[in-house]
C-alpha cells in the first residue's frame, strides 16, 4: 500500500541474520479482496521474503513489523522490470518490420532479446539493490 511518498507493507520477521532481517510479506493481487475470488480463480496470493537492514530497535522472529520503500524506488523497479522490456519489444518488432522481416521473425527476435536484457539486470542486481532498498520502520 502506498502512503504519501512511501510504499508500506506489514510483514512478519522470519529471521535475523547479523546485520540483516528477513521479513515475510503477503503479496496479493488486486482482486484478492473480492467477494467472488473463491469461485473466480483469478486471485493470487503469495508470501515474499524481503531482506532489510537491521533497524535501530530490537526485532526477533515472529515480530510483526512495517517495512517500507520510497515511491521513487518503486517507480524505478517498475521501469526496469516492465517499461524498458516493453519498449525493447516494440522497438525490435518495428525495426524488424521496417527491415522486411516477417511478423513471426520480428516477434521471436523481440522475445529472444529479453534474454540478454534480464541477464544484464541479473548481473547488475547488487548495484540495483543499493538503489532499491527496504527498511523496517516500526513494530506493529
Amino acid at each position: 500500500m502506498a502512503k504519501g511518498d512511501k510504499i508500506e507493507h506489514t510483514g512478519i520477521v522470519k529471521a535475523v541474520n547479523g546485520r540483516f532481517v528477513d521479513v515475510d510479506i503477503q503479496n496479493r493481487s488486486a482482486c484478492s479482496g473480492c467477494h467472488a475470488k473463491s469461485t473466480c480463480g483469478m486471485s493470487e496470493s503469495a508470501i515474499k521474503t524481503i531482506t532489510a537492514p537491521l533497524p535501530d530497535f530490537e526485532v526477533k522472529p515472529g515480530d510483526v513489523v512495517i517495512i517500507e520503500a520510497s515511491l521513487n524506488q518503486g517507480f524505478y523497479a517498475v521501469i526496469l522490470a516492465y517499461c524498458l522490456p516493453v519498449v525493447l519489444i516494440i522497438a525490435i518488432i518495428v525495426t524488424g518490420n521496417i527491415a522486411g522481416w516477417s511478423e513471426t521473425t520480428s516477434a521471436l527476435a523481440s522475445i529472444i532479446a529479453l534474454i540478454p536484457y534480464f541477464f544484464v539486470l541479473y548481473l547488475l542486481r547488487d548495484k540495483i539493490g543499493k538503489r532499491i532498498s527496504f527498511k523496517i520502520t516500526t513494530r506493529k
